[in-house]
């Protein structure tokens, strides 16, 4: 699902103080498996998210749109609301593993456990193993999951609670408390699927999302990941947005100009299987267009006059648009 941290049918847990950034970095790994598109310099493999909000829905409807606005569109990433009890038998239980069943997701994260188990004996072996057991339910159908949690006061690398939910993990990962420069960085306590020392590391970003009836500004926290090592010679960009790349170098072979009109590279990338391999031609165009909103946002592309051209090592004579204006 994610290389080298998370695989099919994984149970995990993402674990921190109040405020670490829990519930930002999450989706952001949510909406990044539902694209298709890297994490933290980490391949994903595109696929269905469920994101079971069970404490604070509203805030993370903002946050969810927030990822949107910078991102692009998810459109396999679900945010499901209303959800009070997962424990087996319940109402919510039964509906949420009905859906599963019928979309079957490749990932789920429930955030935050303490909310979606309402009454839970953190510290009891048995109402603890209750919980293992609904997360290990919920992987029945391929889908990984992730916990959402705390740490205990004293922490240890461990979430809090009873060590069997520690035991049960094949991933987790420790959010650290900000920095002087507001760093926060993920240290993975546990990894069945790869090394320890991944570089997680991220800032919180504030977008602004529009007014309140009273004038003031509405914003939301996104995650933001720092920039990782520096890609190897020749590599821009995601798969995706390379092979974009690749098809415009090849369609500008003979132009005075060095550029394509934007039409005709657009409908080239609808039918590049390296863009997107989907079988309906409006999801291989919803790729596309994302790939070159994506490009334009990085600033390696730049259009004038409905003309696409490649953005050079120095330009700052350019004008880039917004990914939203190529469209």
């Amino acid at each position: 699902v994610i290389k080298k941290l998370i695989a099919p049918r994984d149970v995990g847990c993402i674990f921190g103080a109040p405020g670490a950034g829990k519930s930002l970095i999450a989706p952001y790994l949510g909406f990044r498996v539902s694209q298709g598109e890297e994490a933290f310099g980490m391949r994903t493999k595109a696929g269905g998210v469920f994101y079971v909000a069970a404490e604070d829905e509203t805030g993370m409807r903002g946050r969810v749109a927030a990822l949107k606005d910078e991102l692009g569109d998810a459109d396999d990433f679900l945010l499901v609301g209303g959800v009070s009890n997962l424990f087996v038998g319940s109402a919510h239980h039964k509906a949420l593993m009905r859906a599963i069943e019928e979309r079957k997701p490749s990932l789920i994260f429930v955030d935050t456990l303490a909310m979606a188990f309402p009454g839970l004996e953190e510290n009891s072996a048995e109402s603890m193993g209750k919980v293992v057991a609904v997360a290990r339910a919920l992987t029945a159908h391929g889908a990984a999951v992730v916990l959402i949690h705390h740490s205990p006061k004293a922490t240890d690398g461990t979430p809090r609670g009873h060590s069997i939910l520690n035991g049960a993990l094949d991933f987790a990962v420790e959010l650290q408390a900000k920095d002087d420069s507001g760093i926060i960085r993920g240290r993975l306590t546990k990894n069945r699927n790869g090394p320890c020392d991944l570089d997680i590391a991220f800032k919180i970003a504030v977008t602004p999302m529009g007014e309140d009836e009273d004038g003031d500004a509405i914003t939301f926290a996104r995650c933001r990941p720092l920039d990782g090592p520096a890609p190897k010679a020749g590599a821009r960009g995601t798969p995706a947005e390379r092979a974009a790349l690749a098809v415009h170098e090849r369609m500008m072979w003979g132009s005075s100009d060095g550029g394509v009109m934007l039409a005709d590279w657009r409908a080239e990338l609808w039918e590049d299987p390296a863009v997107s391999a989907a079988e309906k031609l409006d999801d291989r165009k919803r790729r596309a267009r994302d790939v070159i909103s994506s490009l334009a946002r990085k600033r390696l592309i730049f259009v004038r006059e409905g003309r696409v051209f490649a953005m050079p090592a120095s330009s700052d004579e350019f004008d880039v648009v917004n990914g939203s204006d190529l469209i």
